[in-house]
Formats: structure tokens, C-alpha cells, sequence
């Protein structure tokens, strides 16, 4: 071998072994569960969440700009406050189009906006697919709403996107003939497709609560899958199961992901080299917003105040979901509708209101879903089976208290008896969910298409200042010991 060549095979060993060490990780970021949460909020002098302050963070704590990063939300990104959930979620999709996310998993409530004709208006909107390879029609097979993998050539690696949602799907939403499937054999089966494809690291992209996405990577360690990304629990945590990390980033805003992954393109193998949680709270006088993410925001604020921004009432010390806000709504439920009884769930009511003005657009945030009022017949018997065996909800009550297996007509001070007839109100959402209601009065009446409006028809009806705030007329007390 001339002494030419030899400098050459060293001068190329020398650049390649350069060349890997320079290689630059995957770089993620990760939110979750945003529920349109897309302004920030002050507590006690601080600025949480908010979509233009934390693009602003991003920018400036991470080096991002959209081409060096995969961004990824894990579902349920618009149903909260009222500059959201009045405009069917179009300014979250607006600020995500903005912010340069590449990929969603569809949440449960992704649904609230009629069923899957909202899905697909959402998608039409959203310059990033919803991806979601177990959701499926009740006959077994793959909706053709929803794709179940996506290929990425991101930083120069072929990142292949597994996306899952809820296997109990059918059960968080009202929507005939959805429903998730069993999270492993889908994974199985994406993954295998994607590496045909080139795929050289799989990401598992999930609405799905962190402790089944802990026992999804134990049962299928041997596929290489460096990470996994949960959501729909609000929680903030992360572990290492095996050689994956299983991460879920919290809610609205308020907290991302960063993880980098080195990928072996020759082997296909991965590895998290690094993962953080990094919570977006910050202080009131040095805190930042992205300018234009800030300008499309207050576009939204400006016309959601001019359409829902009629004032209703007032509050000196505001109201917590729990008991406050549960007992105003189904005790203005009974007032306009006469009934024995009221059930709602806790699960419907996502905020608390907090002191000053109540408008109808606090109202809508505190109350988002699209469900309606309906009064129906049901026996003592009926309505005690129902409200012990209900497990997935935590019920609440008007006209009514329970104690452990008991209910109380608060009116008469008389236990539920089991051979007597109720009228019973509840929201549309829980009786869609029980067999047991719907064979107790399969033909409910519809009081009302919108089980907010008489909360609202109850504020007009009841006049509040901050002489006389709301809280000095309403019954506190828990109904549920």
C-alpha cells in the first residue's frame, strides 16, 4: 500500500469518526393535553402557560425553530375555555399551524365537536395530521378518518410516529361506532410496516394515561421503541421502563417535553440520550411572548369577548368546581325544571371561576361540552343501582345528598325509596353512557339543548353585585360525604 493511499484511509477514518462524533440527537418537543388553554394565566404574580409565551421560551431556552425540531401534542388539544371551545377549537389549530407542530394524537375530546364530522373539520383546518392506528369501527376495522402511522424525515433520520388513543374510547365519548382497541397488536403491527419503510427510530405517540403506556412498553420491549408519549391524565412524569422512556407532559400549556435521541442509522437501534420536564411558569416582569402568536391570540380574545362577553353576575371570593360550581349548576337546573332530583359529574365542570365579574364566556369555559338536559322517570330501585355501581364518574347532586350507598331528598329529609318513583335530571353525556338509564326511561325528555343556558337563565333571574355577591345566596355545603 503506497504511503498516499494510507494518508488517505487515516484522513478518512479521521473525518468519519468526526462526522459521528458532530451527529446531532433527534430533537422533541412534547405537549399535552392543551384543552385550549392557548392564553396565559397570572397566579399570585405569575405568568403560567400561554401558546405565544411559550413559542417565546422555546425559542429562547431550546434554540428552536420549526426544522430542527419534531413537535408533537398528545391530544385533547381544544376544549376549555370559551376562546376556544366556541369556534370548535380553530384558535388552538390556528396557534399549533403557527407554533410548527408536526403531529397530534386524537384525544377522546377531540369528539366533543359533533362526533367525527368535528374530527374531520379539525383536520381540515390543522396543517399536522391526527394519528391514532387502534381507534376503529365497532365491526373491528380501521377508520378511514384517522391515520395510524406517520413517516417523518426529521434532522435527516427516518422517524416513524405510532399514534394510539383510549382503548376504552367508546366509553369517553358519544359517538356510535368508535371505539379503541387493545394498544400492543397495533404497535406491533405499525411499527413493522414503518421499518419496511426506512423508519430507523419508532416514537409511540399517545392519548393514553401513563401507567398503561408503563405496561404497553414491558409488552413490547423487543421492538426497539426508544419512546413513548402520554397524555389524557394531566400528568407531569416520566420513567424508564427498560430501554424505553415513558413520558407525559402535563396540561394547557403549562409544561413540555424535551427529549433528544441518538439513532444508529446502520443498526436501527435508539436510545433517549436525554428527557426533561420543564414547567412554563415564569415571572410577571421579565416573562416573553412570541409577537405573533400574541396577535392571533388577542384576535380570538377580541371576538370571543364581543360575541360572549355579556356580564351575568358577580363573585367576591370566586367558586370552586367542587362544591361551589356543582351545586350553582344543578341547583339552577331544578329551578327551571322541576324535577326531585339533579346527577351531574364532577368530570363536566373543568374550572373554577375566580372572584370578580362572571360573563357568559366564564360560564362556557367552566361548562365546554356540548351536551344537553334531559328529565326522566326512574325508580329509587333503578336510580341507587345506578348511582353505586358508577365507578368511572364522581357524581354530584342537586335536591339531593348521598351518605356512602344512601341518597336524600334534601326537600323532604326522606331516603330514596326503592319501590317509588323520581324525577331525575342529569346531562345527556352520562345517561349516553348507561345501559341502566336508558332501559329505566329509554325516551327522555329534552329540557334543554344546552345544559348551560339554564345556569345562565338563572343568573339573569337572580341579580348579583358586590353588594350582593353570588356566594351569599347559594348552598355550599358538600351533598356527598
Amino acid at each position: 500500500m503506497s504511503t498516499r493511499h494510507s494518508i488517505r484511509l487515516i484522513f478518512l477514518a479521521y473525518f468519519l469518526c468526526v462526522g459521528s462524533l458532530l451527529a446531532q440527537p433527534l430533537k422533541i418537543i412534547a405537549t399535552g393535553d392543551m384543552h385550549g388553554w392557548i392564553e396565559s394565566r397570572i397566579v399570585e404574580g405569575k405568568v403560567i402557560g400561554g401558546a405565544a409565551e411559550m413559542l417565546a421560551y422555546w425559542r429562547n431556552n431550546e434554540g428552536y425553530s420549526p426544522e430542527k425540531f419534531l413537535v408533537i401534542s398528545c391530544g385533547d388539544i381544544a376544549t376549555g375555555p370559551a376562546i376556544s371551545t366556541v369556534f370548535k377549537g380553530d384558535p388552538t389549530i390556528d396557534v399549533m399551524n403557527m407554533m410548527g407542530y408536526d403531529v397530534s394524537a386524537i384525544g377522546n375530546h377531540e369528539f366533543d365537536f359533533t362526533g367525527v364530522t368535528g374530527v374531520r373539520r379539525m383536520q381540515g383546518w390543522a396543517k399536522f395530521p391526527f394519528v391514532a392506528a387502534n381507534i376503529a369501527n365497532t365491526d373491528g376495522s380501521q377508520v378511514d378518518f384517522i391515520r395510524p402511522s406517520m413517516m417523518y424525515e426529521e434532522q435527516g433520520i427516518k422517524v416513524g410516529i405510532v399514534g394510539l388513543t383510549l382503548q376504552n374510547l367508546s366509553s369517553s365519548i358519544i359517538s356510535s361506532g368508535i371505539s379503541g382497541k387493545p394498544y400492543a397488536e397495533y404497535v406491533r403491527k405499525y411499527s413493522a410496516e414503518l421499518r419496511e419503510k426506512g423508519a430507523k427510530v419508532i416514537i409511540v405517540l399517545a392519548h393514553v394515561p401513563q401507567a398503561e403506556l408503563c405496561a404497553l412498553a414491558k409488552e413490547v420491549a423487543d421492538l426497539n421503541i426508544p419512546l413513548m408519549l402520554g397524555g389524557h391524565t394531566h400528568e407531569v412524569t416520566q420513567q424508564k421502563i427498560g430501554n424505553t422512556w415513558v413520558a407525559s407532559c402535563g396540561k394547557w400549556f403549562e409544561c413540555y417535553g424535551r427529549i433528544d435521541i441518538d439513532v444508529d442509522e446502520k443498526t436501527g437501534s435508539s436510545t433517549v440520550q436525554s428527557s426533561k420536564l420543564v414547567w412554563l411558569i415564569q415571572d410577571k416582569e421579565t416573562a416573553v411572548s412570541a409577537p405573533e402568536i400574541k396577535a392571533e391570540v388577542d384576535r380570538w380574545r377580541e371576538k370571543v369577548t364581543k360575541e360572549y362577553g355579556e356580564t351575568l353576575g358577580f363573585t367576591s371570593s370566586g367558586l370552586k368546581r367542587q362544591w361551589d360550581i356543582c351545586n350553582l349548576a344543578t341547583d339552577s337546573w331544578l329551578a327551571e325544571y322541576p324535577a326531585d332530583l339533579a346527577i351531574s359529574n364532577l368530570g363536566g365542570f373543568r374550572q373554577d371561576l375566580q372572584p370578580g365579574e362572571i360573563r357568559k364566556l366564564d360560564l362556557i369555559g367552566v361548562m365546554p361540552f356540548g351536551n344537553s338536559l334531559l328529565r326522566m322517570k326512574i325508580t329509587g330501585e333503578q336510580l341507587r343501582n345506578y348511582v353505586t355501581s358508577m365507578k368511572k364518574e364522581i357524581l354530584v347532586f342537586g335536591g339531593a345528598k348521598r351518605k356512602g350507598d344512601e341518597l336524600t331528598i334534601i326537600k323532604t329529609s326522606n331516603a330514596i325509596d326503592p319501590s317509588s318513583s323520581y324525577s331525575l335530571l342529569i346531562n345527556s353525556y352520562l345517561y349516553g353512557l348507561s345501559p341502566e338509564l336508558n332501559a329505566a326511561d329509554p325516551k327522555p325528555e329534552t329540557v334543554s339543548d344546552d345544559w348551560g343556558k339554564p345556569v345562565m337563565d338563572w343568573f339573569r333571574k337572580n341579580p348579583t353585585s358586590k353588594g350582593k355577591p353570588v356566594e351569599s345566596i347559594l348552598d355550599l355545603k358538600p351533598r356527598v360525604e
